[in-house]
């Protein structure tokens, strides 16, 4: 990517990995929300979940309204325990 920025072949490449890593992280960051919720220690999962969300931000899939989801749980919890 250094040597030719605008090479199609490299760019494309850049892009999968890109997508890759980032699949790799919201899993990741998913997982310790999901542990974290279950422990109920909610204001650390709704971090997890926000990294989850900045991740996908432009995506609407299933993962993300269940990541919506699990944060609502939290923010109603906090509620109840404040």
């Amino acid at each position: 990517m250094l040597l030719d920025p605008q090479n199609p072949i490299v760019r494309a490449s850049l892009k999968r990995v890109q997508e890759r890593l980032n699949t790799v992280k919201f899993d990741e960051y998913r997982s310790k929300g999901n542990d974290f919720l279950k422990q109920k220690k909610f204001p650390d999962a709704m971090e997890f979940y926000d990294r989850c969300l900045r991740i996908t931000r432009k995506a609407t899939t299933l993962d993300n309204v269940a990541i919506y989801v699990n944060k609502i749980a939290c923010l109603l919890s906090l509620e109840k325990y404040n």
